[in-house]
C-alpha cells in the first residue's frame, strides 16, 4: 500500500464539553490506526475564536494532526470527518519534504527558546534567593514593639493630607476692642 504524510486541522465544536471533544480527538487518532496510519504528532491548540461563523459557531477547537497514512484510506478518513456532527471544518493536506524540513527547523527553534526561558527563569530565582537571603542577614535585629520610623516624605505628605485648622471665631473681647478702634461702624449700626 502507498502511503502519504499529511498534515490535518480539524476544527470541533468549542461549546462541546471537554470529554466530547478528546472523544472526537480519540475517535481520530482511533481511525488513524485501525487502517494502517501512524500518528506523527498531535497539536491541541485549544478554544480559539472562529474569523467567521461555521455551522452558527463562532468558536472552535483547533487540533493538528501529522501522520502518514495510504492514499486511498485519507479519502475514508474525510468522508467520516464530513459526517460527524461535532466537526465543524477539517482540512488534510499533503506535506512536502520541505514543510517537514521547515516544521522541524520551527521546532526545534521554539524548543532552543523554551530552554534559554528556563534558564533565564532559574538565573532570576537564584538572584532573588541569594539577595532575600543577603536582606536577612544583613538587617539588624530590632525590637517586635518598636514601630519603624516614617521616612521624612512620608511625614510631609500625611502633613499635607490633613484638613486646614478651622479659623476660630472671634471672641466678645475682639469686638469690643474693634468697636472702640473705630467708632463710626458702630454708630451707624445703631442708627
Amino acid at each position: 500500500m502507498l502511503t502519504n504524510k499529511y498534515e490535518m486541522v480539524a476544527i470541533i465544536d468549542a461549546a462541546l464539553e471537554d470529554e466530547a471533544i478528546d472523544r472526537e480527538v480519540e475517535w481520530i487518532k482511533g481511525y488513524l490506526a485501525d487502517h494502517g496510519g501512524e500518528l506523527e504528532t498531535l497539536d491541541l491548540w485549544g478554544r480559539r475564536r472562529l474569523a467567521y461563523d461555521i455551522k452558527k459557531r463562532s468558536e472552535g477547537y483547533y487540533s493538528v494532526f501529522r501522520f502518514t497514512i495510504g492514499r486511498e484510506t485519507i479519502r475514508g478518513l474525510e468522508r467520516e470527518l464530513g459526517l460527524r456532527e461535532p466537526v465543524l471544518r477539517f482540512l488534510a493536506v499533503t506535506r512536502t519534504q520541505a514543510a517537514d524540513r521547515a516544521y522541524e527547523v520551527a521546532a526545534e527553534e521554539a524548543e532552543r527558546k523554551a530552554e534559554q526561558a528556563r534558564l533565564r527563569q532559574d538565573e532570576l530565582d537564584a538572584e532573588a534567593a541569594a539577595a532575600a537571603e543577603e536582606s536577612v542577614s544583613t538587617e539588624p535585629s530590632k525590637p517586635a514593639d518598636t514601630a519603624p520610623a516614617e521616612s521624612p516624605a512620608v511625614e510631609r505628605e500625611r502633613n499635607e493630607a490633613a484638613p486646614p485648622a478651622e479659623p476660630e471665631a472671634p471672641t466678645q473681647e475682639a469686638a469690643d476692642e474693634s468697636e472702640q478702634a473705630d467708632p463710626a461702624p458702630a454708630a451707624e449700626k445703631a442708627s
